[in-house]
């Protein structure tokens, strides 16, 4: 992955935006203008919405507070994609959906993933998951390790049971972390490279 992209990335996810003011703001039309509507660009950019390559194809930087062409484009692929709200008109569902508790993680950035080589699912249905981050502790100290080792294990084989084809195995030792398909750890609520806390419940590489 080339720096730019990731700092793009980072740049996103560090993004902040307030889910109090997106969800007070009024109802508007394309072109009109309020000071909320600058919550919902930075809610917009967090989520990846002005990196989609026909928001990017505009190439305008969005007017701050108005619901300019490229902040209508966002918008609008945001609501295409949620299947939420009317295309283009900031009314309540988006803003309440905007508003929600979600995982932390863009939507979209416009092109392939910059983490991954793949934005498709895996092309089999046997998988490795270990517990492990090269560097970094990976169980909580919260609980026993035992108990949070069976935890996650007893929670695999509920997937494996479930009937759809899937096996998973565990990777322990000396491999290579980065070997496996899944890699499991905790980490502090203030990551760096995503902030779990207010709005944001979840995180997910």
């Amino acid at each position: 992955m080339s720096e730019s992209a990731r700092d793009r990335y980072t740049e996103m996810l560090q993004q902040g935006y307030d889910v109090d003011v997106i969800r007070q703001a009024p109802d508007l039309d394309s072109g009109e203008a309020d000071p909320s509507v600058v919550e919902v660009q930075n809610f917009l950019k967090h989520y990846g919405y002005f990196d989609y390559a026909p928001v990017v194809a505009l190439d305008v930087a969005p007017e701050p507070g108005r619901l300019d062409d490229v902040t209508v484009r966002a918008l609008t692929e945001f609501q295409m994609r949620h299947d939420v709200g009317t295309p283009g008109v900031l009314d309540a569902p988006t803003r309440e959906l905007m508003a929600a508790p979600r995982c932390s993680v863009p939507d979209l950035v416009g092109r392939p993933s910059v983490r991954f080589g793949t934005v498709c699912a895996w092309d089999r249905r046997n998988l490795s998951y270990q517990f492990c981050r090269p560097g970094a502790p990976s169980l909580t100290t919260d609980l026993a390790q035992g108990l949070v080792v069976n935890t996650v294990r007893r929670a695999f084989n509920t997937w494996a049971a479930a009937g759809v084809g899937l096996s998973f195995r565990v990777i322990t030792g000396g491999d290579i972390p980065i070997d496996a398909d899944i890699r499991i750890e905790w980490r502090q609520s203030a990551d760096p490279d995503s902030s779990m806390v207010g709005n944001v419940v979840a995180h997910s590489d």
